[in-house]
């Protein structure tokens, strides 16, 4: 890192693991307090976390110091990941798709905390922030191609269902062949989905919409909704995971 000279570091007196945990603490109390952001220790409990973070995956002050119980795969995948990031020191960025009622997709940064007293790894650090699929198009739209693109939300998401929305996503990452999207939705759902399903909610859509090609489709669905991405719950690890 450069850092200019003035406030180059001065020698730190040697931490404990504990000291380093709570100096990490403190920082992200009052630096990264409004943000979504946690703090694990190396048995991977909760020692901290901000209000944003609490709401958005649903933590109370009853799970801090406590594990969690694993209850599905996907809680099994992210403790994996987590104790690799702590065995190895490594950091791990990841996609995390949350559960209903509130389908949301996180990007999760998870960093090693790393006493350089001691060099051991003595927790991890999490910055999470929320995904909106959309917004880059909706971006790209007004400002590059000077179309008028309304800011924010004004139409529900529930106007689509499930499988739509699952549908839709996939196109907002770029895939556009049927074949394409069938393969993704059944790989990742484990339901059944074929080209002539994906084409049929297509149709619906397009007459929904008044469309005629799926840029059309994409305009009209991004100009009016906010985070209508939805996959189903899952902890995507650019490194780790692969489709069937």
């Amino acid at each position: 890192m450069l850092i200019f000279n003035k406030y180059k570091p001065l020698p730190q007196a040697t931490q404990s693991n504990e000291e380093y945990l709570g100096t990490q603490i403190w920082q992200l109390k009052h630096v990264f307090f409004n943000e979504m952001s946690a703090i694990k220790n190396s048995t991977l409990k909760y020692l901290a976390f901000s209000k944003p973070f609490a709401e958005a995956f649903k933590l109370d002050d009853s799970i801090l110091d406590k594990s969690r119980p694993i209850l599905s795969s996907i809680d099994q995948e992210i403790e994996q990941q987590e104790q690799h990031i702590i065995i190895n020191q490594l950091r791990n960025d990841s996609i995390y798709q949350s559960e209903k009622p509130n389908i949301d997709m996180y990007l999760m940064r998870k960093r090693p905390l790393t006493n350089p007293s001691t060099g051991d790894c003595v927790g991890i650090l999490i910055l999470a922030a929320k995904l909106d699929i959309g917004k880059e198009r909706r971006v790209i739209l007004r400002h590059f191609l000077g179309k008028q693109v309304p800011i924010g939300s004004t139409l529900p998401t529930s106007e689509f269902t499930q499988k739509q929305q699952q549908i839709l996503t996939c196109i907002l990452l770029g895939f556009q062949q049927r074949k394409d999207i069938a393969k993704i939705l059944e790989n990742m759902t484990n339901d059944n989905y074929n080209e002539i399903f994906i084409k049929n909610q297509l149709q619906t859509l397009y007459q929904k919409y008044n469309c005629t090609s799926l840029n059309e489709l994409v305009d009209a669905v991004v100009s009016n909704y906010k985070n209508i991405g939805q996959f189903p719950g899952a902890n995507l690890n650019e490194e780790v995971y692969n489709l069937k």
